[in-house]
């Protein structure tokens, strides 16, 4: 092999990786930008820089090979200069993920605290948000490419902050509510979107709040049906249901995993998305149960320190 093929052969590899990263970045960028990163100018220029940075080394790489520019040592520093800022990208975009998530515990945590003064609402959200990561995780593709996951714990975690506006003694009433009552419990998610809405990098999610309470048959709040309802909020639906049934309070006995998903399934069609049932009740037991160990351990140790 001799000099001249050996630089082509490191150039197309090199410009093979550039490719590679501007998909992977560009993919990151608008895929997992959720709404707590999406405000937040700093990573948008960084982003920016990036891209450029990208864009000069293609060029660059255009002109050498085309021009017949190339020696084997311009095509080494070009190939490894391609390899490090691929290494650059992948750090970026792991200690992104790494504050992500980071910025998900702690807002569950302090969710986490809020409903801890409410024996109907302890620990719900953080549970709720547990479960969201794992439904999204069986989801079929064509529901993934609607719905960014950090968004989806996120709206999990707030969905019921709205309940703060809710009085106690109704929430708390141990009897059948009044209509009246209902109707102020009715309110919450309405409250929830309130709350949220001055921040408008939480508008994608603010429809998934507000509707979680819609049914497939539409005698939900707003009367909404069918493929009418977002996805993630008839995710929420049934994820909020099984919650409800297996969480541990004070005021009532806890039920078993088996109880949740029977429960879940009797309301498919009606209430549920029976496809997105299908889902839920078919990812693995441990896995739903290691989402409510996960979130009152979680919840158990922040308590423990305050």
């Amino acid at each position: 092999m001799n000099e001249l093929h050996a630089s082509d052969i490191l150039i197309f590899i090199g410009f093979l990786i550039q490719i590679f990263s501007v998909f992977r970045l560009g993919y990151f960028a608008i895929m997992r930008k959720d709404v707590i990163v999406s405000t937040r100018i700093i990573d948008r220029i960084m982003t920016g820089v990036i891209f450029v940075l990208i864009i000069f080394f293609a060029v660059f790489y255009y002109i050498v090979f085309f021009m017949h520019l190339d020696s084997l040592s311009v095509s080494l520093l070009l190939f490894f200069g391609s390899i490090f800022v691929a290494f650059m990208i992948h750090w970026l975009i792991n200690i992104t993920l790494s504050m992500k998530k980071r910025c998900i515990q702690i807002t569950g945590n302090l969710v986490g605290i809020m409903e801890n003064l409410d024996p109907r609402l302890d620990g719900h959200s953080v549970h709720l948000a547990m479960l969201m990561d794992v439904f999204y995780e069986y989801l079929p593709i064509r529901y993934k490419n609607e719905i960014n996951p950090e968004n989806l714990k996120y709206a999990a975690l707030f969905h019921d902050i709205g309940k703060l506006g809710v009085p106690t003694e109704v929430l708390t009433k141990p009897g059948k509510l009044t209509s009246e009552e209902w109707e102020l419990v009715k309110k919450h998610p309405e409250l929830s979107v309130e709350i949220l809405e001055p921040m408008k990098s939480f508008d994608p999610i603010l429809g998934w709040i507000r509707y979680h309470h819609e049914r497939m048959d539409g005698k939900g709040y707003y009367g909404l049906s069918g493929s009418d309802i977002p996805v993630a909020s008839r995710m929420m639906a049934i994820a909020d249901t099984y919650s409800a049934v297996t969480m541990n309070k004070s005021y009532k006995p806890s039920r078993t995993y088996e109880d949740g998903i029977m429960v879940v399934r009797l309301a498919a069609g009606s209430q549920f998305d029976p496809e997105l049932v299908d889902v839920f009740c078919n990812i693995p037991k441990h896995r739903i149960e290691a989402c409510g160990d996960y979130a009152f351990r979680e919840l158990d140790r922040v308590l423990k320190k305050i």
